[in-house]
């Protein structure tokens, strides 16, 4: 199976769209947990590949192991995902390192979602 057929069948297994998802700030706090910068009242998406305390990093898209994490945020469901640098240009055409530099907006107006990933 092709990345982008698999990123595809992840997310419609979830019952959502690729076009609500897109790359959001995310950040490494004091104790070394990762945080999406996301507004209030989101909660982390149920995908199938669900990074856990201790599991060794992977993308919840697609399960590829990544050392460099990106989020991606649907504003509908109002959900956050941990995912890696091939992934994240998916959602929005967005890489890594344009999705760090973009507006501060979230930051001004998000809470910080911690995701337990070691």
């Amino acid at each position: 199976m092709k990345h982008t057929e698999k990123v595809a069948q992840t997310i419609e297994e979830m019952g959502q769209k690729l076009c609500d998802w897109k790359a959001c700030h995310i950040k490494i706090s004091d104790t070394g947990a990762l945080e999406a910068v996301v507004p209030g009242g989101y909660t982390t998406a149920p995908s199938r590949y669900k990074n856990t305390q201790g599991s060794s990093g992977h993308c919840e898209v697609c399960c590829h192991a990544i050392k460099n994490f990106y989020a991606i945020r649907n504003d509908v469901t109002q959900q956050v995902m941990l995912v890696g640098s091939e992934c994240v240009k998916l959602f929005g055409g967005v890489s890594g390192e344009q999705a760090e530099s973009q507006s501060d907006e979230d930051l001004v107006h998000g809470i910080y979602l911690t995701f337990a990933v070691e």
